[in-house]
């Protein structure tokens, strides 16, 4: 077995490969102990020349898998983790690139602690033409560090309600046996989808460690799929989707939802429509009424005293509360625009 396999999702990005690769040839484990599967998700350019060379270059360690449909980073991955056999499993984007000693460190704080998650801080980085560093910031993903033992409901609430560690896919290191067991996947053919995989898991997890160095690198550039997909008119609805389809089927489970009621009812108002009002004003992406309105009717529906949540409720969350019940009172289109623009986030 492997000691880790790191799944690379791949769609036009033959100018960014290369260094991703190159961060992975330069890891202070060694390569044989790295079980790499690169999926190849219909791209146009020539970015299968590349991955086809690396997987000639190192045929024991790397994996390509070719697709004809573009299926997106989430069907991307969930085609790769079928093969991936690893004692941990990693995400890393194919414009990413990582610290030399990044694995090895994960690998051994996951050993050390048993832990079924790892979570880690992202550099966030924008490069020149020349590739030399513009701007850099360090994303904490996490308002912890360290280990945590989940051994009772008060301690799984932390993470639930989304105030403990984030919910993206790539900032996590995973115990291959955990995501075996319960299986969890990706939303195909959607942005936004990480929370479809990450989310479920914290209704599980017992023990994690939330790492502090950065040592994953972000590449910021307008050429990314994310950047690239979600700029197109309409492709923002993705996110309210993922999670509304994440809090329905998580409700279905009546057991788990009355335990964590105000968690997950917490989680699901703070991602469905706070952090789509603050997608759409940061990027300056359209929302239409008529789905603005569907948003609506699923707050409205779904949780119809949802200003009664104990953490909605708290002085810290006035923000959140005021942000939701300002936008259910608008009616139309040029009300909405102004809410999306008057909207400040702290």
């Amino acid at each position: 077995m492997k000691k880790i396999s790191i799944i690379i999702p791949c769609y036009n990005v033959e100018l960014y490969i290369d260094d991703c690769f190159n961060s992975l040839k330069k890891q202070t484990i060694d390569m044989d102990s790295l079980e790499i599967i690169i999926v190849n998700d219909a791209s146009t350019d020539n970015t299968l020349e590349h991955i086809l060379a690396f997987e000639k270059e190192y045929p024991e360690s790397v994996l390509v898998i070719n697709l004809t449909e573009n299926i997106k980073q989430g069907g991307a991955r969930n085609i790769a983790l079928q093969y991936a056999t690893g004692e941990y499993i990693s995400f890393l984007d194919a414009d990413d690139w990582v610290d030399n000693d990044f694995y090895e460190d994960l690998y051994h704080i996951a050993r050390k602690y048993n832990a079924e998650i790892v979570q880690f801080p992202f550099r966030r980085v924008l490069l020149d033409e020349d590739g030399k560093v513009i701007k850099e910031k360090i994303i904490p993903n996490s308002n912890y560090v360290g280990y945590y033992s989940i051994q009772n409901n008060d301690d799984r609430k932390h993470f639930l309600n989304g105030r403990l560690i984030n919910c993206g896919s790539q900032s996590k290191f995973y115990n291959g046996d955990f995501i075996r067991k319960l299986q969890p996947s990706f939303i195909p053919k959607v942005a936004y989808e990480e929370p479809s995989f990450v989310y479920p898991l914290l209704l599980k997890v017992n023990r994690i460690y939330c790492y502090e160095k950065p040592k994953y690198n972000y590449r910021i550039h307008t050429g990314s799929t994310m950047q690239s997909y979600v700029s197109q008119k309409g492709k923002l609805y993705d996110h309210p989707f993922v999670q509304l389809s994440v809090f329905e089927k998580i409700r279905n489970d009546s057991q788990i939802y009355n335990q964590f009621k105000e968690e997950i009812d917490y989680y699901f108002l703070f991602s469905f429509w706070v952090e789509t009002i603050y997608f759409a004003k940061s990027g300056s992406l359209y929302i239409g009424f008529d789905f603005f309105q569907i948003m609506k009717d699923s707050i409205q529906n779904l949780l119809p005293t949802w200003y009664n949540n104990i953490y909605i409720k708290l002085p810290e969350n006035q923000d959140i509360l005021d942000i939701i019940k300002n936008g259910l009172s608008v009616s139309d289109q040029e009300a909405l625009n102004d809410y999306i623009n008057a909207v400040e986030f702290s």
